[in-house]
């Protein structure tokens, strides 16, 4: 874990005598020196951002506007101002966030604009550097975190790292006419979480936790836990406490907790991509590999291997009262009559042990889907994509009805069901889909047995042809045996089967049936 050095402060006293005028002072108010650099311009993002904004404050103390109270040079972008009380006078406080135009850290500042009631004008008064870069993260509240009656700055966000970071900021006594002035009292990054302990301690201070990987530990899940308290004599927050936390008690906290929660929370935990481990468990080719995808929101378990993906509806789930076995109940889109019973047990945090049974031999097969599986990284998931990488979308073709081919070969399509009957009158009947495989038509056909398992599938490429006449519509079907492959699609030989459909027109319809 990395602590960094409090932040720079740059402080902004007015000497000079300031106009008596009640337009805003903007001449004499010193900012940061421009920086050389390249960063993105102002633009429509950075206006309409809007934090979300607490306060230990009372809400109605706390007005947000849109435009600072006082001229901004043009290096410095506002992106949030907020008007506040944060002293005991009258007159409200205006904070700001904004960027420079031009600093190579992309860093997140903060300004306090105050009021000159003798000189009845708006002047800056503090301005401080936090060690956020991301806008749409940051948070910005004020918070009696020392005890003291008064508001000091929080400032939650993330840095360019993706860490977690926290600023705060206290109140400095200054002497009238000096304006509100603020000094660092916390800034420190972590890559697990920072909290604000809402609990105060006997001296009244509240303390702040940073969870942070352990970087000499193997067990990803091992953790430091640090501590901090305000100490009344350094001004400032100071670390207490480092203590080490076990990854395998926070995994079995997870899990225990896990195995004693409801079906839709087991649920949720185990959506996404699991593959199955094999003997080389490092080795993660699309050719080889076995996926289950769990989606609890649309109801659906999708089976992927070699390419192929076959999807199930999620009919129903059990689960006991205690323990990481969950019962599901599954039935295949297109054929309604495939059904499959699976039991998925949670090993552990990221170790699914699953098996099947059921009507449908595609998923039964002890060799193919029964055993353990691992969750699907990120990482993971870009090599298969980068691999394996193709779209696929549902084909509009609608061609329902009977189709014959020259030979006396006929297929008859009712979605999603189609018939087959070959020239010597074999028949055999199955579910088909057609879709869009990079820049080619294919109608897949799922051909069941008998007893409505599935006996095999049959690939092709299809065109479609409509052709016109003034008695008939002749509706025209092409297909080509296909293997599909994860570079696109092969040919099986050269040999196109014909089938055509022909209707005959009449006046009520242009396209009868």
């Amino acid at each position: 874990m990395k602590f960094y050095s409090t932040l720079l402060l740059i402080f902004s006293l007015f000497g000079s005598a300031l106009s008596s005028c009640t337009s805003p002072v903007t001449e004499s108010v010193p900012y940061p020196p421009q920086k050389t650099g390249i960063v993105p311009i102002e633009s429509d993002e950075y206006r309409l951002y809007q934090a979300v904004t607490e306060t230990a404050l009372d809400p109605a103390s706390i007005t947000r506007i849109n435009n600072p109270r006082i001229a901004l040079p043009n290096h410095i972008i506002s992106h949030q101002t907020i008007d506040l009380n944060l002293d005991d006078d009258e007159y409200d406080e205006q904070l700001i966030v904004y960027k420079l135009r031009e600093d190579p850290e992309d860093r997140i500042y903060l300004m306090v604009i105050d009021f000159d009631a003798i000189r009845s004008s708006f002047y800056l008064s503090w301005q401080g550097e936090t060690s956020a870069t991301n806008l749409r993260s940051f948070t910005v509240y004020t918070d009696d975190l020392i005890g003291n009656q008064l508001p000091e700055i929080v400032a939650f966000g993330l840095n360019q790292s993706g860490e977690q970071t926290l600023d705060s900021y206290g109140l400095i006594p200054s002497a009238p006419g000096y304006g509100i002035q603020y000094r660092n009292i916390l800034s420190i990054q972590s890559d697990v979480s920072i909290e604000v302990s809402e609990t105060q301690t006997l001296t009244g201070t509240k303390q702040v936790i940073a969870n942070s990987r352990d970087l000499n530990s193997s067990n990803v899940l091992d953790m430091i836990q640090s501590k901090y308290a305000y100490d009344f004599q350094e001004s400032r927050y100071i670390l207490v406490d480092m203590v080490p936390i076990s990854g395998s008690n926070i995994a079995e906290a997870q899990l225990a907790e896990l195995y004693n929660s409801d079906v839709t929370t087991f649920t949720n935990y185990i959506r996404g991509p699991w593959y199955k481990i094999t003997a080389n468990q490092n080795e993660i080719s699309p050719s080889l590999i076995r996926i289950i995808h769990f989606d609890p929101e649309q109801r659906n378990i999708s089976f992927y291997r070699d390419t192929r993906t076959i999807s199930f509806d999620w009919t129903g789930s059990t689960k006991s009262t205690y323990g990481g076995r969950l019962r599901v109940d599954i039935q295949n889109e297109v054929i309604p009559t495939i059904s499959s019973v699976g039991w998925v047990t949670l090993r552990d945090l990221d170790t699914l042990e699953v098996s099947l049974s059921g009507t449908d031999k595609w998923t039964s097969l002890p060799q193919e889907w029964t055993g353990r599986y691992r969750r699907l990284n990120e990482a993971q998931r870009n090599e298969i994509i980068k691999e394996n990488s193709y779209n696929t979308r549902l084909n509009v073709l609608n061609f329902s009805g009977l189709y014959s081919s020259p030979d006396g070969g006929e297929l008859f399509f009712s979605y999603p069901s189609v018939t087959l009957r070959s020239a010597d009158s074999i028949q055999r009947s199955g579910g088909y889909v057609v879709y869009d495989y990079r820049g080619n038509t294919i109608l897949q056909i799922m051909i069941l047995s008998e007893n409505q398992t599935i006996e095999s599938y049959e690939s092709y490429q299809l065109q479609y042809e409509e052709l016109e006449t003034d008695t008939e519509l002749i509706r025209r079907l092409l297909l080509q045996p296909i293997d599909l492959v994860s570079s696109g699609v092969v040919l099986d030989g050269d040999f196109i089967q014909r089938y055509e459909q022909r209707l005959e027109k009449n006046n009520n319809s242009s396209d009868p049936e």
